[in-house]
């Protein structure tokens, strides 16, 4: 699609609409070029480079507005499959088995320990967290006690409340 083909309004009607910040700027290097700037002017306009204004030019004259969306299948790919990540979910939603017998709630060093010998693959305790929070779990913090706490008038305080259940407090 030649720019020359492209009305000025629609160009603006589109770079108006526009809500994804890369998409927006690329739409303004064709604005400026339809305006009759030319690649050394806009890259001193916009701060960048003359090749990445020509690029987005030559791919918007290829494949027209479509070709200024980012193309699938860019990055890094994960190396863990959809399938062992369905598997690692369902290991986690049993307990921890401690070796005393004991189980309690999956920690961060465990779940790295589990990928690093189930899996093969050893990542970051951020990244560990990441997979864990994209597999929907939350990270549960124990609230402590004080340690003047007094537990018989908690009690006593769970009492009153559960019969008074009717009664207004006042939290502030």
């Amino acid at each position: 699609m030649e720019l020359k083909d492209v009305d000025l309004k629609e160009l603006e009607k589109r770079y108006k609409r526009e809500r994804d910040g890369k998409i927006k700027e690329r739409l303004h290097y064709l604005l400026l070029l339809k305006e009759g700037y030319r690649d050394r002017d806009i890259e001193k306009i916009c701060y960048t480079s003359k090749s990445k204004v020509s690029f987005w030019h030559c791919r918007f004259k290829a494949e027209g507005f479509e070709g200024l969306r980012d193309k699938k299948g860019r990055g890094k790919k994960p190396k863990l499959s959809e399938a062992d990540l369905k598997e690692l979910d369902s290991i986690l939603e049993n307990p921890y088995q401690m070796e005393n017998g004991y189980t309690r709630g999956w920690q961060t060093k465990d779940v790295h320990a589990l990928i690093k010998s189930k899996f093969g693959f050893s990542y970051g305790s951020r990244h560990v967290r990441r997979i864990i929070s994209n597999l929907g779990f939350v990270r549960l913090i124990p609230r402590p006690r004080h340690k003047r706490r007094n537990q018989k008038d908690v009690d006593e305080f769970k009492e009153h409340f559960k019969k008074n259940s009717k009664a207004w407090t006042k939290t502030r």
